[in-house]
């Protein structure tokens, strides 16, 4: 997932990429310090999510983050990808949402949490745009498959089973940790051959390390290895 983030202070943006990274392991952090980097890059890139300083530089430039904002609304594409403002000024608030409606914003100083909590928010929300994956099936033959429609996946080696709501696809060519690099965070590695959206976690039942997706009467097994990280992200949800 790739994620813009626009900030003019070069320490605050590379703090703002650690805390992403240190959760999201397969987020693509793009960076920029000004109105003009952000535009080339934006262009250059299909972007998901996007970070914005509100002020950028000069307090007196019309170029600041809400101008940013409004140039990413003109572009089709991004009509409706989310913007999460970084603002100093609670008073710019009701301006962004007015100009760009952004998905939400957040004052500084703001904590780790609240800035996780808040992407966690838009992510689970479905606000971010997803893309089908092109995958091949045991025949060779290519196929697409949206991610929100995965419960979950299977592997045997460079096998993966695909599991929706009513179809089960056998793919062929791609290991685990390939596939799951291209999947949006609500996805979870849960045992070292399984990925599970975690939108269809129902519960979590640590004594036989089983998680109960959904009405769909199905369990998947947790790893030893994963059981702390299973319910760390089961208990945010």
């Amino acid at each position: 997932m790739d994620v813009l983030i626009v900030e003019d202070d070069q320490e605050q943006l590379d703090g703002i990429e650690s805390i992403l990274l240190e959760k999201y392991d397969h987020m693509n952090c793009i960076k920029a310090t000004n109105y003009q980097q952000a535009t080339q890059l934006m262009r250059a890139n299909k972007i998901q999510l996007f970070l914005l300083d509100i002020s950028l530089g000069d307090d007196e430039s019309e170029q600041d983050g809400i101008a940013l904002g409004t140039q990413i609304r003109s572009m089709q594409r991004y009509a409706k990808t989310p913007i999460l403002y970084l603002t100093a000024y609670s008073m710019d608030a009701p301006r962004a949402i007015h100009a760009t409606n952004c998905y939400d914003f957040l004052v500084k100083p703001y904590k780790k949490e609240d800035l996780l909590y808040t992407i966690d928010k838009l992510i689970h929300n479905r606000f971010l745009d997803v893309t089908p994956i092109e995958l091949r099936d045991v025949n060779g033959i290519y196929f697409r498959v949206l991610p929100e429609k995965i419960l979950y996946i299977e592997a045997a080696g460079k096998n993966l089973t695909i599991y929706e709501e009513s179809n089960v696809i056998n793919t062929s060519g791609i290991r685990l940790k390939e596939l799951i690099a291209q999947l949006p965070p609500n996805f979870i590695q849960s045992h070292r051959s399984f990925i599970v959206n975690s939108d269809y976690v129902n519960s979590y039942d640590p004594t036989n390390a089983l998680l109960y997706l959904g009405n769909h009467n199905i369990s998947t097994p947790v790893g030893r290895k994963y059981k702390d990280y299973v319910k760390k992200i089961i208990s945010r949800d």
